[in-house]
């Protein structure tokens, strides 16, 4: 790993704290998810339409190498919504089945958040307390 940040494609997760608004509930435990599944490991980064998005970051798949999927990881155990935004929505079938398969299951975001519909039909959690 080279320490490149790297926007994940297909997904959104909860907001980390800015100067202008605190932590949206379940940020912490995505955040620290995240980096309990990519840090300091070997990715494979695949890239789907797009290469970068409106701020310039680059956009993508990521896999472990062996063969975890990370984003869809993060949707399935309730740290993440899908969030399909054109055009890279090759893997937004399955995004939305493991969203609806963790909804289901009452995992992560979905047991211990509210979860609000905003701008765009887009999904996000409370402020966290």
């Amino acid at each position: 790993a080279d320490g490149r940040y790297l926007r994940y494609i297909g997904i959104d997760a909860p907001e980390s704290a800015t100067f202008k608004n605190p932590a949206q509930c379940f940020a912490k435990e995505a955040t620290a998810r995240n980096k309990e599944l990519v840090e300091n490991k070997d990715v494979i980064f695949y890239q789907d339409v797009s290469e970068k998005d409106d701020y310039g970051r680059q956009l993508g798949f990521m896999y472990l190498a062996d063969g975890t999927f990370i984003n869809n990881l993060l949707v399935a155990e309730g740290y993440a919504f899908a969030y399909p935004y054109k055009p890279d929505i090759s893997k937004q079938e399955q995004f939305a089945a493991s969203e609806a398969s963790a909804k289901i299951g009452n995992l992560g975001l979905w047991k211990d958040c509210r979860v609000a519909v905003v701008n765009g039909g887009r999904r996000q959690t409370d402020f966290a307390n």
